[in-house]
């Protein structure tokens, strides 16, 4: 009995693993034949250099997580219009660093898209030092786009995707305090994680069940500048990775050896009907 007892403690210890599988194919050719009858939740990670721009699509619903630099805001609208994208149920705005929240503001300005609410885990008051949040807001209120504080816990759904917030509440800096999330969809996982550092991972490991970040698919934190630490991957144990950079710029070679791929060497696609994933890249940007 005892030996019983001890086993099932063991495996009540384990990480809970995702459980889709994973598949990187060349391009749209490689899908499954009836894919395009199947619901699915899309990832479409823009090419926007080492920025990040992140079209979320489930249910009929669309969601940007990010708007990268303003200075490749036409990839991200001609990615819009190719997805035929006329509105926007969320802009989310993991933090208020340029090269996330420019984009979003032109996207506003832009009165092309139609988003029906400005998520964000800063106050409306909030003092960026820099004036990027301040002009999200100012925009926001010209075009009346409501605007609605998030933080840890908070859950939204897109489509039937759920949508959990995962943010530090430590006074550690903006990047720290990003609002990073877990999108849920039947069986598979897709974990973004903002521009969040190794010693965020450190905390939430330390705070957290830590079956909250087992996924199928990881967004890598601050463009895998710092990579992933070995036990939150342990813990996490994607199958895939993305990261929002350029392999011309500064980021951990470990993830690049380990298959990562980089949306700044162009446009990445992750689509999934809740059982299978299925990613490619597509060619670099050409403006």
């Amino acid at each position: 009995m005892m030996k019983k007892l001890l086993a099932l403690l063991l495996l009540l210890t384990l990480p809970v693993m995702a459980s889709a599988e994973v598949y990187i194919i060349a391009d749209e050719s490689g899908l499954p034949a009836d894919w395009p009858q199947q619901d699915i939740l899309r990832m479409t990670v823009v090419d926007t250099n080492r920025s990040d721009a992140i079209l979320l699509q489930c249910g009929g619903e669309n969601m940007m997580v990010d708007g990268g630099f303003n200075s490749h805001y036409k990839r991200v609208f001609e990615t819009l219009d190719q997805r035929g994208v006329t509105e926007l149920k969320y802009l989310y705005s993991t933090h208020c660093d340029g090269d996330h929240s420019e984009g979003l503001t032109t996207i506003i300005n832009s009165e092309l898209y139609n988003p029906g609410v400005l998520l964000s885990p800063n106050s409306k008051t909030y003092d960026d030092p820099d004036d990027h949040h301040e002009k999200l807001v100012r925009a926001a209120q010209r075009h009346n786009v409501p605007y609605q504080q998030i933080d840890d816990g908070d859950v939204f759904t897109l489509g039937e995707a759920t949508i959990t917030v995962i943010r530090c509440q430590e006074k550690w800096g903006q990047n720290a305090r990003s609002a990073a999330c877990l999108v849920e969809y039947k069986g598979s996982r897709l974990l973004m994680l903002a521009d969040v550092s190794n010693r965020v991972l450190n905390h939430f490991l330390e705070t957290r069940d830590t079956s909250l970040f087992a996924c199928d698919v990881m967004k890598a934190p601050h463009h895998g500048i710092d990579g992933v630490n070995d036990a939150f991957m342990a813990v996490s144990n994607p199958e895939a990775i993305i990261c929002t950079n350029n392999t011309s710029y500064d980021h951990d070679k470990k993830l690049e050896e380990a298959g990562a791929l980089y949306s700044g060497d162009g446009t990445v696609i992750c689509e999934t009907d809740g059982t299978d994933w299925y990613i490619w890249q597509q060619p670099n940007w050409i403006d």
